[in-house]
């Protein structure tokens, strides 16, 4: 999970986070801070399904379930629905 935290936290910092001068760990306020936008969040939820290869019911999530990269992943642990083996990840895609 080391792996998908590094490479999510990269991904934010790169493509999604509006000021990239701010310091990014799993614990920074992304959503209640104002450095990500909810339209933002549409693409993550993607990022995190193709990371993840699991589909996330977005129906079910809210934007305090997106403020954090660890809220984040707790989120896919707790909603994703597996489409391969488990512990399969795409990072190696």
């Amino acid at each position: 999970m080391e792996s998908e935290t590094a490479y999510l936290l990269d991904f934010l910092k790169n493509r999604v986070v509006k000021d990239q001068s701010v310091p990014l760990s799993v614990d920074t306020p992304l959503v209640s801070s104002g450095l990500v936008d909810s339209f933002a969040l549409v693409e993550v939820v993607l990022e995190l399904e193709r990371l993840f290869n699991c589909r996330l019911p977005i129906g079910r999530i809210g934007p305090q379930d997106m403020d954090t990269v660890a809220k984040m992943l707790d989120m896919v642990k707790k909603l994703g629905k597996l489409l391969v083996s488990p512990g399969a990840s795409r990072l190696s895609d």
